[in-house]
């Protein structure tokens, strides 16, 4: 038993360049998060959708501004096209992102991440 990714979103040039060489029969949505639309796209429902937000906002390394960097507001848009499937949204989340989401802002931010999937 297998899966079979329906589509991917990517805004990086190279690494769309890289996901179509190795992906060609992938549709590929070669654009920002914020500009993805379940429904104006025609995305097609998926039981598992994963998905990795920028880390630097809550990175030990970064500058540790969190939601309040524009990169670290990307999983809300997220959110924004899970929602946007209606009943018909994915039953499993994946999300990717590094150790210091957890302790970012005494814990906050990752409780926002568990509030906003659970409501």
């Amino acid at each position: 038993m297998g899966a079979k990714v329906l589509w991917a979103n990517e805004m990086d040039v190279s690494a769309c360049k890289t996901y179509r060489a190795n992906h060609p029969e992938i549709a590929l949505y070669e654009t920002k998060i914020e500009e993805l639309s379940a429904i104006h796209d025609d995305l097609l429902p998926v039981d598992v959708l994963t998905a990795g937000f920028p880390c630097q906002p809550f990175s030990v390394a970064g500058d540790k501004k969190g939601f309040d960097d524009p990169r670290g507001r990307a999983f809300f848009e997220i959110i924004r096209l899970i929602k946007e499937f209606g009943d018909n949204r994915p039953k499993i989340l994946l999300f990717e992102n590094v150790p210091g989401l957890l302790f970012h802002d005494k814990g906050a931010s990752f409780a926002k991440v568990v509030n906003v999937m659970t409501h």
